[in-house]
């Protein structure tokens, strides 16, 4: 389990982000901790289902099937059928040289 995640500060930057709702803004940050948080030692960006992601943020599942399809419109989250991740997670969390 990792403990630390690396934000960056070119999203106060972004015309992208300020685009968002607050709820999806603060739902960016807490799929970061929970994809942090599962990820097992190995990068990978991977989101759990749905309604694992509403227990670890302790939020409602109706909230975030409207703030999913907001990140994904963004490209921020990639949304499958079988399975969702973080687009771009593992090289912005990888270790600086």
């Amino acid at each position: 389990m990792g403990y630390w995640l690396k934000l960056y500060t070119d999203v106060l930057d972004d015309p992208k982000y300020f685009s968002l709702s607050e709820k999806a803004k603060l739902g960016m940050y807490e799929l970061m901790l929970v994809a942090k948080k599962l990820e097992n030692g190995e990068l990978t960006g991977e989101l759990p289902t749905i309604e694992e992601i509403a227990f670890h943020t302790r939020k409602p599942v109706d909230d975030w099937k409207e703030v999913l399809p907001e990140l994904e419109s963004i490209g921020f989250v990639e949304i499958k059928d079988t399975s969702s991740k973080i687009r771009n997670y593992v090289k912005r969390q990888s270790a600086i040289p």
